[in-house]
């Protein structure tokens, strides 16, 4: 249940963000895939579902560190 309570935070955090920038909205969208995923994989026990929860994550880590990191490499990549 506590990763349900994530989930809706999210959304709610996803839909405020669609106006700030691709950025956090891609890493957000891929948060919002990894939730619920992980909570029914934990739920029903599904090593599939958990599995794909996992995939996503590690998506979303992966937007957040590279699009975190890219304004400071080029100054030329515009935040909104």
């Amino acid at each position: 249940m506590f990763i349900w309570g994530w989930f809706i935070l999210t959304m709610i955090f996803t839909v405020a963000t669609i106006r700030a920038s691709w950025a956090l909205l891609g890493a957000l969208v891929f948060i919002d895939l990894t939730l619920p995923h992980l909570a029914v994989g934990h739920m029903l026990g599904k090593p599939s579902c958990l599995k794909a929860g996992s995939t996503t994550g590690f998506i979303s880590g992966f937007c957040g560190c590279k699009f975190s990191l890219l304004p400071l490499v080029v100054n030329s990549v515009p935040m909104v």
